[in-house]
């Protein structure tokens, strides 16, 4: 087993292995960067006949100072960046993790906008035009009188949550899922009022990957959203 652990340095993150015959690669990516994207891909693809698990952890947020260009850094980043390049490369019932967020709570958007994301049949072009008419309003400083929440960070996880149930239903062959690990022990973890844990990421991957052999059925649960505390 070859496991990739991906960052915009591409540095080597110190992480073990629990099996001596697995192999640890860290891969440059640039996820807002198409251009590193695409070149990651054709390594994979050149490495590997198929990817078994596609786990979507990159993110970032800018909120803490707001303006039109942190918000196109952060759909570039957690939203645009994380489509489905790789699900042509996935084996049959191969997997996605995409890590969301409670900040994709759909509180505090108007009704129109909470009735767009939740629509069963909404599509990936459909998305993209949610996203970009987001951006449009941040761009303008016009996104409460449009509907939105001026907080970048929120907007690209409910986007990612609703990518996921789209993907899941254009993909039947594939278990793709979302999870809210809760707080991590990472670059992102700014507040020091709260208690970070690294092992929250850890359990909520193997819980979404593994549940099926837990129920013994033979494939996992597809669209879903799961959070830490296991609602």
């Amino acid at each position: 087993m070859v496991l990739y652990a991906a960052s915009r340095k591409g540095q080597d993150l110190g992480l073990t292995p629990a099996s001596s015959k697995t192999m640890m690669r860290y891969p440059k990516l640039d996820i807002a960067d198409r251009n590193s994207i695409d070149d990651f891909a054709r390594t994979i693809q050149k490495d590997h006949t198929n990817v078994d698990v596609l786990i979507n952890n990159a993110g970032t947020n800018l909120d803490m100072e707001y303006s039109p260009a942190n918000v196109k850094t952060t759909l570039d980043t957690n939203y645009r960046g994380t489509l489905n390049t790789f699900i042509p490369m996935l084996r049959k019932n191969g997997r996605i993790v995409n890590v969301s967020s409670t900040g994709s709570s759909l509180g505090g958007y108007s009704k129109e906008i909470q009735d767009r994301f939740r629509n069963p049949e909404m599509t990936l072009p459909d998305l993209d035009q949610m996203m970009n008419e987001y951006q449009e309003a941040a761009n303008s400083g016009t996104e409460s009188q449009h509907g939105w929440k001026s907080q970048a960070y929120g907007v690209t996880k409910a986007a990612m949550n609703a990518m996921t149930a789209i993907l899941a239903r254009q993909n039947p062959g594939l278990i793709i899922n979302a999870c809210c690990p809760g707080w991590v022990y990472d670059a992102l973890s700014w507040n020091p009022n709260v208690v970070l844990t690294r092992d929250t990421l850890v359990i909520l991957i193997w819980e979404i990957l593994w549940e099926d052999r837990q129920k013994h059925l033979p494939m996992g649960p597809r669209s879903q959203y799961v959070l830490d505390s296991g609602r």
